[in-house]
């Protein structure tokens, strides 16, 4: 059975998104795994990465544009409900594998 998981982004993600956040006045996004119940990293579901999407207008009430994707959020207190245009995405190693590798070897082993 599959379950979507937030996965941790540790220090650097982190930073980024408060940079991300600060300069541009949008929000971002951590991006949601499937992640069965077979094993393999529990933050990553064994890719070895991290997304976070980085996104610049909104919120709409439909998706904006078409030459980017939008992604919906539920709000919270610093951002509003609705659709957000994603302005770029980036992927970082997933920590928790990272870690994993550099303690105990590589996962395939």
């Amino acid at each position: 059975m599959s379950k979507a998981v937030t996965p941790f982004i540790g220090k650097e993600g982190q930073r980024r998104i408060r940079f991300w956040e600060q300069s541009e006045h949008g929000p971002a996004f951590v991006r949601a795994i499937n992640h069965d119940a077979k094993g393999g990293c529990a933050n990553c579901a064994d890719t070895g990465v991290v997304l976070i999407s980085f996104c610049k207008y909104g919120p709409s009430e439909a998706p904006l544009g078409q030459s980017k994707p939008s992604t919906f959020f539920r709000g919270n207190m610093r951002f509003g409900k609705g659709w957000y245009l994603i302005e770029q995405s980036l992927g970082l190693a997933c920590p928790a594998c990272t870690t994993q590798r550099r303690v105990g070897g590589r996962r395939d082993e």
